[in-house]
């Protein structure tokens, strides 16, 4: 988020955006930690109804993904008040915290 804070020439929905991607996140991880320490591997790459797409770090996090991807894009819904239908799942490494 400190990158944000210099954002000063984006757009202010790119910003806004961004922010929301970065807080959802958080919810996210915090929502499935309960599944299992695989759920640390997955990272919301981006959303804009009615499609949404997480990154894996590995495919043995898929695997569990693909069976609550109905619950999550249900969450995801709740959160965003937008209606969510598709889910794509991409395996690779995730970027590294800064």
């Amino acid at each position: 988020d400190t990158h944000l804070e210099h954002a000063a020439g984006l757009p202010a929905g790119l910003v806004a955006h961004a922010r929301q991607l970065i807080a959802l996140n958080q919810a996210l991880r915090q929502w499935l930690a309960p599944q299992g320490a695989w759920t640390q591997q997955i990272s919301l790459a981006n959303f804009s109804a009615p499609r949404a797409t997480l990154i894996v770090s590995s495919a043995a996090a898929a695997t569990p993904l693909r069976y609550c991807q109905q619950d999550i894009l249900t969450w995801l819904g709740e959160q965003t008040g937008e209606r969510f239908s598709q889910l794509e799942i991409n395996v690779r490494a995730l970027p590294r915290p800064r």
